[in-house]
């Protein structure tokens, strides 16, 4: 009796693998009706991850052969930016000749008058802390970088007063000795130099040699730190 026992079980074993065989064949021949049934179709993708405007999680992921992403030159980039903040593009000097007088009760004759001429520099700046991760755009194609950086600003007037220069006193008839200012007409004689400064500085001439220079100087900043993560890619510096 314990022959057939036997057999009944080798023949049980032999049927489980065929049907198992049978099975997998089917699979395999029908897979994609059969998932489409299970609604696991989105679970086992055909091909890689592809965002092709990078603004997906794709645009995060290493790349397969390069071993480099997005991210790695967005990281470098804003890093930088958040270093440098007014970054000076360009310093401008400037001369100004301004005249100060006074006068007892206002009248002509007792008028006193001085030419003063003052020295600076204009300090043309980027706040490259206005850059952020949409700033930035990688082209894996073209193999570039884009920085979209804010236009120049006039950051700030220096004016150097070791270098002022006053002429000698100019008198009316009765406008004996020399200037003397108080306190308050000193600060209106500062204003009007920074004020003459800024009308000699403020011109689009000056601010577009400035954006000009300030692309080429941002683009030398950021060069080495995205030639360090693919010394393939190029920088480039655009203003809106």
């Amino acid at each position: 009796m314990k022959e057939p026992d036997k057999q009944k079980r080798r023949r049980n074993v032999l049927l489980l693998a065929a049907a198992a065989v049978v099975l997998v064949i089917v699979f395999l021949l029908f897979r994609e009706p059969i998932l489409g049934l299970l609604g696991l179709n989105a679970a086992i993708p055909d091909g890689p991850l592809v965002d092709s405007d990078q603004s997906g999680l794709a645009a995060f992921l290493p790349d397969e052969e390069m071993g480099y992403s997005r991210i790695d030159f967005t990281n470098a980039i804003l890093g930088q930016a958040r270093e440098e903040k007014e970054h000076i593009v360009l310093e401008q000097d400037v001369l100004v000749d301004t005249e100060i007088s006074n006068a007892l009760a206002n009248i002509s004759l007792f008028r006193k008058t001085k030419t003063v001429h003052s020295q600076g520099t204009g300090q043309y700046t980027v706040d490259m802390s206005c850059i952020t991760d949409e700033s930035i755009a990688v082209d894996m194609d073209e193999r570039t970088v884009t920085v979209t950086v804010p236009h120049t600003v006039l950051h700030a007037i220096v004016v150097d007063a070791e270098n002022t220069t006053f002429e000698e006193t100019e008198h009316a008839i009765f406008g004996f000795g020399d200037i003397k200012l108080t306190q308050e007409q000193q600060q209106l004689v500062e204003t009007s130099i920074q004020d003459a400064m800024r009308d000699k500085l403020d011109t689009p001439e000056l601010y577009a040699r400035a954006d000009e220079i300030g692309c080429l100087q941002i683009a030398e900043i950021f060069q080495p730190l995205v030639s360090a993560v693919a010394e393939e890619f190029v920088v480039q510096v655009v203003m809106p």
